[in-house]
């Protein structure tokens, strides 16, 4: 394993504790309530492989574009094949009515070729004291679906930790989607939480998916700017951009004409979502969201700030598409050598799940999948010269279900200049990750890899941000994998250096 046992990996798993925090916050907050509090609805990728046996309300989309809301649902199999079997929640008083009839209620069955959605919700909680057995399988059952999310969320690419002097936080997906050698990029992102210590940043990088992340860089620069520019990523090339104070939109609708303004205003938290949906044909259906800003008098050009990730439902797809091509190990070989296939599935994640953003009359840009598990904040550049009238028209759009987002704002001003400096890479891993040369580190699933980098002297009145600059790829694993095969693994990347 590779590992740099140095003195903030000894003191500090704080990044594990502070879930454990949230999760014991979680429960005190259920033991406490004297309400409901009512999950929302949560597609399941893999639904056929599901038992719902901790699921108390399952949401069933037909392919006759009716839904179905079960409880006490099962899978079963009969002549026809597999279905799901569940009884639709009564209200109280149509329960008042069945027990004054005395039927049971009735069964609801459906087959899995009517099926085109399955999302599941943890069950509505009146009343939660009433009944103190009651309240702890409400909770277990709550935690067990934060946890499965959260394990979704973290897949597929290695994550970057920046200790803040006192813990660890996650910061960057890295090389999201690099899922072969011949996808392997570059990818820029700002460390806002990294705090120096002792003139030192210390920096973790962890594989928590059942892959082999292989790193060609790891590199740390300094970037001075004014006091009033924030740093961003820049849509087109990925690489770092600078914006001052944006301007908030006047309004804003999502796809079904619903007022969001409130947001995606403010960087608050507060997360406009893409709800997944099928239509009736069980086409997955398009998702959009429409804002309007004010453009000031003889302005050329905007720079629209986005600031937010991809969801979880959308990683779950994606992850889906590939475990096609990586479910045996003749199956990624197959992959792995056919020049085409690569390309194909990233031109089919390209199509399904990049979203657009366009100013009204200039050619869209791309919004790329980014990860589920960290906002960005993403500039995208567009000339409004010939923009007529005092308003300009954004819009994002594309599949139902694939981003969430805090900020959508504008910037007339024009790119600041920001000063690059690289930081000196102290750890030992340095001759094989200061540079883009070709010698990869291999990380395997459970590797933990801490760098210590020399931090720059504040000595100018400019602000300092570290950005991380990675490079690499991944591969994942074949179901089933041997550790014997986890070492062969490993063995074929020490040769690649």
């Amino acid at each position: 394993m590779l590992q740099n046992r140095g003195e903030p990996h000894r003191r500090h798993h704080t990044h594990r504790r502070s879930w454990i925090r949230s999760l014991t916050l979680a429960v005190l907050v259920i033991f406490v309530s004297q309400a409901c509090s009512v999950q929302p609805w949560r597609p399941q990728a893999k639904w056929e492989n599901e038992t719902f046996e901790d699921t108390r309300r399952v949401r069933v989309h037909r392919s006759d574009g009716t839904e179905v809301v079960l409880t006490t649902v099962e899978v079963g199999e009969d002549e026809e094949g597999k279905f799901l079997a569940g009884q639709a929640p009564l209200s109280k008083k149509e329960r008042r009515e069945l027990e004054a009839a005395g039927p049971e209620p009735e069964t609801v069955k459906i087959y899995y070729s009517e099926i085109t959605l399955v999302e599941t919700r943890s069950i509505e909680q009146g009343r939660i004291l009433a009944n103190a057995g009651l309240t702890v399988v409400a909770t277990v059952a709550v935690l067990g679906i934060l946890a499965a999310i959260a394990v979704a969320s973290l897949s597929a690419c290695p994550l970057a930790y920046s200790f803040d002097g006192s813990e660890y936080h996650l910061e960057s997906e890295t090389f999201a989607n690099a899922f072969a050698p011949e996808l392997e990029r570059t990818v820029y992102d700002t460390m806002r939480r990294l705090t120096p210590v002792d003139g030192r940043y210390h920096l973790r990088i962890e594989n928590r998916s059942l892959e082999t992340h292989y790193l060609d860089q790891i590199a740390l620069f300094a970037v001075h700017h004014p006091p009033d520019v924030q740093l961003g990523v820049l849509g087109a090339s990925g690489e770092i951009t600078g914006f001052r104070k944006p301007t908030p939109p006047l309004a804003a609708l999502d796809g079904r004409g619903q007022n969001v303004l409130g947001s995606v205003r403010d960087q608050d938290g507060r997360l406009w979502e893409s709800e997944a949906s099928v239509t009736g044909d069980s086409t997955p259906s398009n998702d959009s969201l429409r804002l309007r800003f004010k453009k000031p008098q003889g302005g050329s050009r905007v720079r629209v700030l986005v600031v937010g990730g991809n969801s979880p439902y959308a990683a779950l797809e994606i992850s889906r598409a590939l475990d096609r091509h990586t479910s045996s190990a003749s199956a990624l070989a197959e992959f792995l050598t056919s020049p085409q296939a690569a390309g194909q599935l990233t031109e089919w994640i390209e199509r399904t799940w990049y979203w657009s953003i366009h100013v009204t009359g200039s050619p869209p840009q791309a919004l790329p999948l980014i990860g589920a598990h960290v906002h960005k904040q993403l500039v995208y550049e567009f000339d409004i010269a010939n923009q007529r009238g005092d308003e300009i028209e954004v819009v994002l759009a594309g599949r139902a279900g694939g981003w969430s987002i805090d900020q959508v704002a504008a910037d007339y001003t024009e790119s600041p200049d920001l000063y690059w400096k690289r930081l000196p890479l102290l750890s030992t891993e340095r001759d094989r990750l200061d540079h883009v040369d070709g010698g990869r580190s291999a990380l395997l699933s459970g590797d933990t890899l801490d760098l210590t980098f020399r931090a720059t002297p504040e000595d100018n009145p400019m602000i300092t941000t570290p950005v991380l600059v990675s490079r690499g790829y991944y591969l994942r694993w074949p179901n089933g994998t041997s550790p014997a095969e986890q070492v062969a693994d490993r063995r074929v990347g020490e040769e690649e250096r």
